[in-house]
C-alpha cells in the first residue's frame, strides 16, 4: 500500500489534470497585461485570478500574529508567481523565518513550496475560482514546518457583488 503522502499527491495531481481539460476550450476569461494586478502575498487568502501568460509576480510581505502569552514574527513571506500558459500560473513560495516575539515559541525557517494554479472557465457571471496544488519540501525547521513533505490543496473564489463589493474566501 502507498505512502499516504504518494495517495495524497496522486489525487492532488488528478484533480488539477481534470481541471485543465475541462477548461482547455474554455480559456478565455483570464488576466492578461492590461489589468490590474491581484496578489496572494501577504494575505492569508490567495488570489482567485492566475497572473497573465509570460508574466512573473514578486510578492512580499511580513505577518504578526499574537495570542495570549504568546506572539510571532513571520517574514519576508515571499512569493514568486509566473504565467506559464493561458490561465496557468506556477507558483514557488520561498522559506520565510518565523521568530517568537518576547522570546516565546517556536523560531526557525519555512520549507520551499512549488505550486501549480490553474485558473476555473465557465463560471457564473462575476464568480471567479482557482485551483492550486502544491508540494511543501521539508527544508525547514521542525518546530516550524513538520518532519515531512506536506502536500496541499487549495480553492481560492471571489464573487463580485456590485458597485465594487466582492465577496471571497479559499477552501
Amino acid at each position: 500500500m502507498p505512502h499516504p503522502e504518494r495517495r495524497l499527491a496522486g489525487l492532488l495531481s488528478a484533480t488539477v489534470l481534470l481541471g485543465f481539460a475541462a477548461d482547455a476550450a474554455r480559456a478565455d476569461g483570464c488576466a492578461d497585461a492590461t489589468q490590474d494586478i491581484v496578489t496572494d502575498r501577504p494575505s492569508v487568502t490567495n488570489s482567485s485570478i492566475v497572473v497573465p501568460g509570460g508574466s512573473l509576480q514578486i510578492e512580499n510581505g511580513i505577518n504578526w500574529t499574537q495570542h495570549p502569552g504568546q506572539g510571532a514574527l513571520d517574514g519576508p513571506n515571499t512569493r514568486l508567481r509566473f504565467g506559464v500558459g493561458n490561465c496557468t500560473e506556477m507558483l514557488v513560495d520561498l522559506p520565510d523565518y518565523t521568530g517568537g516575539v518576547s522570546g516565546h515559541g517556536p523560531s526557525g525557517f519555512s520549507d520551499v513550496a512549488p505550486a501549480i494554479k490553474h485558473q476555473l472557465q465557465g463560471l457564473p457571471s462575476g464568480l471567479n475560482a482557482s485551483v492550486t496544488a502544491g508540494l511543501a519540501f521539508p527544508t525547514g525547521a521542525q518546530a516550524i514546518s513538520g518532519s515531512g513533505y506536506n502536500p496541499y490543496l487549495q480553492l481560492p473564489w471571489t464573487q463580485d457583488l456590485g458597485g465594487g463589493w466582492t465577496a471571497g474566501g479559499m477552501v
